[in-house]
């Protein structure tokens, strides 16, 4: 019992914690595969014998995959420049910019600090997830035997060692994995005002006028929930989009689409020493150096955290009210044979 909450922990509280301060950190296209990963991860079973065999190690063993081949493109990619010449990548050219934009850029003449924000993501991920992917095997195998547990390992994601939890205890979970959902929605809802937080907010409030009529959300909220869930993850995209230079040069922060959508760029790389629409800053004109806003309001930084959060909750809550009615569809229409 012991080991499954460690696991628990680790897998739905450390880890995508983790994976989504990678997301974050720098928003480029190749962030993008991990924040894939990160949307993906509420749906993967808690770490035990069987599933860290089944599905649960099969995320994991793509997660370390993937940031593997990412590691290997930063050092393929200096290794091609060094061979061809670092003249033969235009400063600031289209190519440049291209590159800049999916997180391949040249890493000569930068900074110590400079390189460490466009390989960092990649190696911590990759140490993060191997690490990981052994504390959980560990932790759910313990000092059983290979044998234990029985059956086929692809068979089952759920093994017999897995707690069991009573109607009434499972219930009580799920209540309080409502509320969450429902209190992180509100919170998404007025963090900062802009269309997708009026949207979250009318959704928040028809959610809680059932609630308080009838007194339950069960599988119409979990479906409702899903909705949110996709409309929350385009919201995220979006905003991780608009904190690369071309976007910011199309749409600068003062324009009105930003200000609709409520985006505010926290990372400014520019190659014509501008200001981007900030008051008092001015950016060294290398679209490689990545500065931090310090103009951006806190609402506009922990707006981003928000949205994850939000997404990650009605995942979670989602995923056990359709569980929890598959098992009562189970158990009322299952005849057991004799």
């Amino acid at each position: 019992m012991a080991k499954y909450y460690g696991c628990m922990l680790v897998q739905r509280i450390v880890f995508p914690a983790l994976l989504a301060a990678c997301c974050l950190f720098r928003p480029v296209a190749l962030s993008l595969l991990y924040l894939l990963f990160l949307f993906l991860l509420p749906f993967v079973p808690v770490a035990t014998p069987a599933s860290i065999k089944g599905r649960t190690g099969t995320y994991f063993k793509l997660l370390i995959l993937v940031s593997t081949l990412t590691s290997l493109s930063h050092g393929v990619f200096e290794s091609v420049l060094l061979t061809i010449g670092y003249d033969k990548l235009e400063f600031c050219g289209l190519t440049e910019k291209i590159l800049r934009h999916v997180g391949l850029i040249r890493l000569s003449d930068l900074s110590a600090l400079s390189v460490i924000v466009w390989i960092a993501p990649e190696l911590v991920l990759l140490l993060a997830s191997i690490g990981v992917y052994f504390i959980l095997k560990m932790m759910a195998n313990g000092h059983s035997t290979p044998d234990e547990g029985g059956g086929d390992e692809g068979q089952r994601d759920e093994p017999a060692d897995e707690p069991s939890y009573t109607v009434e205890k499972y219930n009580v979970i799920c209540v309080a994995a409502k509320v969450l959902s429902m209190a992180t929605l509100l919170l998404a809802s007025v963090m900062r005002p802009s269309v997708p937080s009026g949207v979250y907010f009318l959704m928040f409030l028809g959610l809680a006028t059932w609630w308080a009529c009838y007194g339950k959300l069960e599988r119409g909220f979990a479906i409702i929930s899903r909705m949110i869930m996709l409309f929350l993850s385009i919201h995220i995209i979006a905003f991780l989009m608009y904190q690369t230079p071309w976007p910011q040069e199309f749409f600068p922060s003062d324009n009105l689409l930003p200000r609709l959508l409520g985006f505010v760029p926290l990372f400014i790389s520019t190659c014509d020493n501008s200001n981007n629409g900030t008051s008092n800053a001015t950016y060294v004109d290398d679209i490689r150096i990545v500065n931090f806003n310090t103009d951006a309001p806190i609402d506009a930084i922990l707006n981003p955290v928000i949205i994850l959060l939000c997404f990650y909750t009605l995942a979670i809550s989602s995923t056990m009210i359709l569980r929890q009615k598959a098992r009562e569809y189970h158990e009322l229409n299952f005849v057991p044979t004799e």
